[in-house]
């Protein structure tokens, strides 16, 4: 589903919910004699139909001194606490819900960053709404989202935002208070989706698109349920007879079946502009480099007048995908790029990249056959890359090239999927250069630019330098009598180091005689051509301030106190026997013997069992805090997917690469890893950790994570694995070269290893 077809389902959702919701309370209000005689005064008529009025009219009468209910909270924000939440806080936050789709509705890469949290803030209303009127919007949620053609949702939206009607489109949605047993069976699974208000500790799923929301654009199954759903078919069928021919027939072709074992009778190819929410590895530079051309434009675009400037970053973040009609889009992309596409709405192919991918399955007869299919050039660019897995097709390259020649393309580059992938990534690369042209070619003159944006050209260079392969810098792996040394200078105040271009990186603590070049061993400075030295007073702050995601408390009735609750895991013995559920946090937020307490340090949660404590204000940076959990009242869900914790081993494919996390402050916040291969001297033995820069960098307001985020274990994905692979534990860095609004995270998997090495217990991580 991509992001234009998710704003049109969230808006349109947010628009029939919100507004029925008001409908339903006003209804009710009318067998009250007193409000019903003051409303017909306010809107001088003889008699009130709130059946008959959206949302805006119905929101202006919740504003008049009518019902107290319908008021807002005293100075109401939208990040009270959901016990907090009053009928009136709700009607509110439908209100900004909409504003919000206002401002982002031309702007939707703005959106995208917001979609997850405005369906959980409405779906989240629609439970609160369940227990205090008693009527359930549950399923047309869920519908809207999920169910309803896309096509007839545009049709409405445009019925309601130019017509400025909405009663007898509002009319189709109906929570059908009366079912059959058949419908109610139906709908016990779903209800188990919205049962879970009465939970104490819950976990937030990790954005998997197939659990976030299946773009499934058939029409609802009314076969097996026509007592209850009669009137809906009525509906659907009366809009579909007014509906265009060319709408109509569109919809005919989406609705047909696309199961890849069903036997297809026209085999042709299909196109798609698509990109990747989780690149694969090779694209980790490319996706960097064009987050931080777009935040270069955003900026940009806002000191110099817009109709100088045209938005032309987003537009080469999209490449043309050709496949065979025999498997649909996902499982094609999966196939060749291990990445979950996702599909672009552009008119045209500017990035001028473009894919056709054959598949195992392909033959050469498949291919005459779709070639007798198809008449016109599917693809009208000059350079194509076929990449081919199939090993049939491969031994004829000749032969390949004279079927598909006419429907692709008069330059067709063949490639082997299985050992040349790396001449197509070159292709993103190279498109990268390109763009960085471009943007550059947007800065107006230099003096104006050092006053607008100083730091401009220094981050065009770094982003020139990292998709330049010559000089990209390479992780070295210094010598164990390397890694002695360096660390005979932790008495001479060095907290940490990092290693880029042949040149050494040195973080020193100020003191009154501070680490000096000519206090450093010949062995260290013969190693390297250069060597940098950066002093300062401490090297990061750390993130004191806790379901996953959620606070967790080191003090009873002390609130303000907490981290963040990583994960949910189980313990068990290595000798065997039954498990027990455990979470992990932070070792500076809770250690060994340490109690640990929830919902506002009220709860108790259970005892720390690991680590040590530590001495002296030591912080230990290295471990992670284990903490069994004792307390049989609490109710833990389980994660929809599989999570794996990443290898230590694989850290080169992690730089540069899209992450993301939850934390008890910040809540979800994407990032990219600045540093693989920090060497923090502050652990024993010292330690790898990572940087995480925030997806905008260059705004100094933004962070990855803040004070009580420590302890938020940090995911990414590969395909549709989710790997976890580090946990927060500090922010607001002093690294020469690093911007100070990165975070520090610890490398999970050495953690694990480390507790248990000194238990006699193994520790499995599964849920967030």
């Amino acid at each position: 589903m991509d992001v234009q077809e998710q704003f049109s389902r969230a808006r349109f959702a947010t628009i029939v919910v919100g507004t029925k919701m008001l409908q339903l309370i006003f209804e009710k209000l009318k067998d009250d004699f007193c409000v019903h005689a003051k409303i017909k005064e306010i809107l001088k008529v003889k008699d009130f139909h709130p059946l008959s009025m959206n949302f805006m009219d119905l929101y202006d009468l919740c504003t008049k001194d009518l019902v107290k209910k319908l008021h807002p909270s005293t100075n109401w924000n939208a990040s009270v606490n959901p016990q907090d939440f009053l009928l009136g806080d709700d009607i509110k936050r439908i209100k900004k819900l909409l504003h919000i789709f206002s401002e982002t509705e031309s702007e939707l890469l703005e959106y995208r960053k917001t979609h997850d949290d405005i369906c959980k803030a409405l779906n989240d209303i629609i439970k609160r709404f369940f227990n205090s009127e008693r009527e359930d919007f549950s399923r047309i949620f869920q519908d809207i989202m999920h169910r309803l053609i896309i096509d007839e949702i545009n049709a409405d939206l445009q019925t309601i935002f130019c017509k400025g009607s909405s009663a007898h489109i509002l009319q189709k949605y109906t929570t059908a208070p009366a079912k059959p047993e058949a419908c109610r069976n139906r709908e016990q699974n779903e209800k188990s989706l919205y049962s879970r208000h009465h939970v104490n500790v819950t976990e937030k799923e990790c954005p998997s698109k197939n659990n976030r929301m299946k773009n499934t654009t058939s029409k609802v199954s009314t076969d097996a349920f026509p007592e209850c759903d009669s009137h809906w078919q009525k509906e659907m069928t009366a809009m579909k007879e007014n509906m265009p021919p060319r709408i109509a027939t569109e919809i005919k072709e989406r609705s047909k079946p696309s199961s890849s074992s069903e036997k297809i009778s026209t085999k042709r190819f299909i196109k798609k502009q698509i990109f990747f929410d989780f690149v694969p590895p090779p694209l980790n530079y490319f996706e960097y480099t064009m987050n931080e051309l777009y935040n270069i434009e955003k900026s940009l675009n806002r000191v110099i007048k817009p109709d100088c400037l045209k938005p032309s970053v987003s537009k080469y973040m999209s490449f043309s995908f050709v496949y065979g009609n025999h498997m649909n889009v996902t499982k094609a992309s999966l196939a060749l790029f291990d990445a979950e596409p996702e599909e672009k709405e552009e008119d045209g192919n500017e990035s001028g990249i473009n894919v056709v991918y054959l598949d195992k399955d392909m033959t050469f007869e498949m291919l005459e056959e779709i070639t007798s299919n198809q008449s016109l050039p599917v693809l009208t660019s000059v350079h194509v890359c076929l990449v081919v897995h199939s090993e049939h097709l491969l031994r004829d390259r000749n032969k390949l090239r004279k079927i598909i020649k006419p429907l692709v393309g008069r330059r067709l580059k063949v490639l082997d999927a299985n050992c040349d992938m790396e001449k197509l990534y070159e292709r993103f690369t190279n498109l990268s250069m390109r763009v960085i042209k471009i943007v550059e070619g947007l800065c107006p003159e230099a003096k104006e630019l050092d006053y607008i944006l100083p730091d401009v050209k220094e981050r065009f260079l770094k982003l020139r330098q990292l998709n330049n392969p010559p000089k990209v810098k390479k992780i070295k792996k210094p010598t164990l009598k390397m890694r002695r040394a360096l660390s005979r200078l932790r008495e001479k105040g060095l907290l940490g180091y990092t290693m880029e271009n042949n040149t050494l990186i040195l973080c020193v603590e100020s003191s009154s005689n501070p680490l000096s070049k000519d206090r450093i061993p010949k062995i260290i400075k013969d190693e390297f051509e250069s060597i940098n030295i950066n002093v300062m007073e401490k090297l990061f702050t750390v993130h004191y301030g806790i379901t996953p995601g959620k606070k967790l408390h080191p003090e009873i009735h002390n609130a303000s106190k907490y981290g963040t609750l990583g994960m949910f895991g189980s313990l068990r013995s290595k000798k065997g026997g039954n498990s027990r559920r455990c979470c992990i946090s932070s070792a500076h937020v809770v250690s060994g013997g340490q109690t640990t307490y929830i919902l506002n340090a009220t709860v108790k949660l259970g005892s720390c069992i690991w680590p040590p404590p530590v001495q002296n204000h030591y912080i230990n940076v290295q471990d992670i805090s284990v903490i069994p959990i004792e307390a049989n009242n609490i109710q833990l869900s389980t994660l929809k997917g599989e999570v794996i914790v990443f290898d230590e081993a694989d850290r080169q494919t992690l730089d540069r690469r899209k992450v993301f996390k939850y934390g008890a402050t910040t809540d979800k916040t994407e990032g990219f890893i600045c540093k693989t291969d920090f060497v923090l001297e502050l652990g024993n033995p010292p330690i790898n950790v990572f940087l995480i820069e925030p997806k905008n960098k260059s705004d100094e307001e933004s962070r990855f994570s803040k004070p009580g985020d420590s302890g938020a274990v940090v995911f990414t994905k590969f395909g549709q694995r989710v790997h976890v692979f580090s946990m927060i534990f500090g922010g607001d860095v002093n690294i020469e070269g690093v911007a100070k609004n990165n975070s520090i995270a610890v490398e999970l998997k050495y953690a694990i290893n480390q507790f248990e090495k000194a238990s006699d217990k193994i520790l499995e991580l599964d849920a967030l």
